[in-house]
């Protein structure tokens, strides 16, 4: 492989950058374990690169995850997304307190278990 398609492979559009993803999941309820379980090139989707990593995470444990993973529903059913917002249906002021106290949580771990 040339160097050209190389670095084209790691080349994001969003970012104009060369980047690398990782995806990294937290166990907060037993041992504060980390795991990091794939890395994958900067313009791969985050739900793509779960679906290919894809953790054997227990049913019965809460996903928190971002609006990222849209779609995590038919993998793991005990999953929570923020909440979207419409033209015809805006947040009422509790859904964005809601999504507010999620988002805290996800700045600090991007994936918790």
């Amino acid at each position: 492989m040339t160097s050209k398609k190389r670095q084209r492979r790691y080349y994001s559009g969003k970012k104009k950058r060369h980047t690398l993803k990782a995806q990294v999941a937290v166990d907060k309820q037993h041992s504060q374990k980390i795991i990091c379980n794939d890395f994958s090139t900067g313009s791969c989707h985050d739900f793509t690169l779960f679906k290919h990593t894809y953790l054997a995470i227990s049913q019965d444990k809460i996903l928190k995850i971002d609006l990222g993973y849209q779609g995590i529903q038919q993998y793991h059913k005990n999953s929570v997304l923020p909440l979207k917002h419409s033209k015809h249906n805006p947040l009422t002021k509790a859904d964005k307190q809601a999504n507010r106290g999620l988002v805290g949580c996800l700045r600090k771990n991007p994936l918790t278990t």
